[in-house]
């Protein structure tokens, strides 16, 4: 559950674009008008609001074309030209009465975050940090209470508060989530 924690609060939020039965441009919010540019790629000096790429398109038109069968969110993975990776979804936002022609989409953007990782032996030679600090940190990294960081290491609690304060002494950070910060 905690990995699933982790994930959703890693994520950017999404970009949203909405396009009215006929294609037309109704909404792009601030976040869809920060990414459409890095789509589009450097050839183009264009306003986010005034070019929508082609694959924004297509998954629209693919969309539209698949759902007069089922109904579904249509998904696409691509690679932006500054190496910046995206999933791109489109999904059908009017009455389920009305055909898939005559519906508005939404087209979520949304860049994917890769998870960096703590480099633990550059920490412990940056803040000389001993083994069993290092053991410590990569529990709290994990985002574990306390109490789970004194079982899985045979301490008490009052021994893993007294480690955290001597680490957050050592890398000049006043809280656990500076830490973290200053590790990824």
């Amino acid at each position: 559950m905690r990995d699933l924690f982790e994930i959703a609060i890693r994520r950017t939020p999404p970009g949203v674009i909405i396009f009215d039965p006929n294609d037309r441009l109704l909404f792009v919010n601030g976040e869809a008008a920060t990414i459409i540019p890095s789509l589009a790629g450097p050839e183009r000096g264009v306003a986010a609001g005034s070019f929508i790429p082609g694959k924004i398109r297509r998954i629209c038109q693919v969309l539209r074309a698949n759902s007069e069968k089922a109904p579904a969110p249509t998904l696409m993975i691509f690679t932006a030209p500054n190496g910046t990776i995206y999933t791109l979804r489109a999904l059908l936002i009017d009455e389920p009465a009305r055909t898939a022609s005559a519906n508005h989409v939404m087209v979520l953007l949304e860049r994917i975050v890769e998870r960096h990782e703590a480099d633990f032996a550059k920490a412990q030679l940056d803040y000389n940090l001993s083994v069993r600090e290092i053991e410590l940190l990569k529990l709290l990294c994990r985002g574990l209470p306390n109490k789970e960081i004194s079982e899985m290491m045979f301490i008490c609690e009052y021994t893993v508060k007294d480690h955290i304060k001597r680490i957050m002494r050592k890398m000049g950070v006043g809280s656990r989530g500076e830490i973290v910060a200053r590790l990824k």
